[in-house]
């Protein structure tokens, strides 16, 4: 088993209701995910070679598979990416000798799985080792200018209270915020270690301690400026309760400590770091991979499924507008296929 990190991401699909006595209104937090399946399937339906998108010169992102009907409530799909843009020599390990040699328009292929819950728009984006997959890139791939055109007037005459504004994008994308600290220590089946930073300013004003016996012992060394950490393992009860969750309160929020970091694991036994600075929202599970390192696209998704059951932040199901009729993106893409 291999350990397998996903991103997630949120996406979106702003409209707005009309107002006739004031502004209209902007939904910014609305999804639909008829509009950002529009996006994608016109990019999938392109020829291969026309899907190739390149950044910076030395970045490229091909969407090699798509399937909109992957699951009842989940699209799946799988990026190729590259990373080029120089010349490099490849070398075998143990001896040290060349194998290969690659020029500007050669590099390193890699796949990269994503899944994209239609119930509210999350996306799970596996971490790319080309790093070539990013939040901004993957907004840039899927905008179709000239054909979002035809979704804007066919969304906008079907709908009378609701319309899409054509100078905005069809689609927007952005992190998801994690739950603050103490809520995501709620999802932690096994507490293995805590850690922290001592405030090295604030500790030494006491005149004792095991600190200032450092700190004096360091200097009297003459061994120069030095970092703490003080690591807490091995407790009696590994699940977590509210009593250890207010310890762990205490220390996040005591001006003696800093950093503080909880290590523990969740349902699939895999260790996972919890902190109060935590600006970005994954997911770490296990996953057999093939002999390019790889994971299995049905393999991945049955191991996602289990961690998004028995998160509350993620397994959600967003209120449905029943007042939103949908596009007909099939006949819609037939109908336009000539000008499109």
């Amino acid at each position: 088993m291999a350990r397998v990190k996903l991103m997630v991401y949120k996406l979106t699909t702003p409209i707005l209701r009309r107002n006739a006595e004031q502004q209209d209104e902007l939904i910014p937090d609305y999804f639909n995910f008829n509009t950002i399946n529009f996006c994608i399937k016109r990019m999938f339906r392109k020829e291969r070679v026309q899907r190739i998108k390149t950044f910076l010169n030395s970045k490229t992102i091909v969407l090699e598979n798509y399937n909109d009907i992957y699951n009842e409530n989940f699209a799946a799909g799988e990026f190729i990416t590259v990373a080029h843009g120089y010349e490099a020599t490849s070398i075998e390990i143990e001896n040290l000798t060349e194998t290969n040699n690659f020029t500007a328009n050669e590099g390193i292929v890699n796949k990269v799985k994503f899944y994209i819950d239609k119930r509210n728009g999350l996306m799970y984006v596996e971490d790319d080792r080309n790093a070539v997959i990013t939040m901004a890139r993957i907004r840039s791939y899927f905008t179709v200018m000239g054909e979002r055109k035809f979704y804007y007037r066919e969304f906008n005459r079907l709908n009378t209270n609701y319309y899409i504004d054509s100078h905005r994008s069809l689609y927007d994308i952005s992190l998801l915020v994690p739950l603050p600290f103490l809520q995501q220590l709620n999802s932690m089946k096994k507490l293995k270690s805590i850690e922290v930073t001592p405030n090295l300013e604030t500790n030494n004003q006491n005149n004792n301690g095991l600190i200032k016996d450092l700190r004096d012992q360091a200097l009297e060394s003459e061994v120069g400026r030095f970092k703490a950490k003080i690591q807490l393992s091995d407790f009696d009860h590994e699940k977590l309760s509210e009593e250890m969750l207010g310890f762990i309160e205490y220390l996040a929020v005591n001006d003696r400590y800093s950093d503080v970091k909880v290590y523990g694991t969740l349902s699939d036994n895999v260790l996972r770091v919890f902190s109060p600075d935590t600006m970005t929202r994954d997911i770490i599970t296990e996953c057999e991979k093939d002999i390019y390192g790889w994971p299995d696209i049905d393999e991945l998704f049955n191991q996602l499924l289990e961690l998004i059951d028995e998160d509350a932040q993620l397994n959600r199901v967003q209120l449905v507008n029943n007042e939103i009729v949908n596009v007909d993106i099939e006949n819609l893409e037939e109908e336009n296929d000539g000008n499109l």
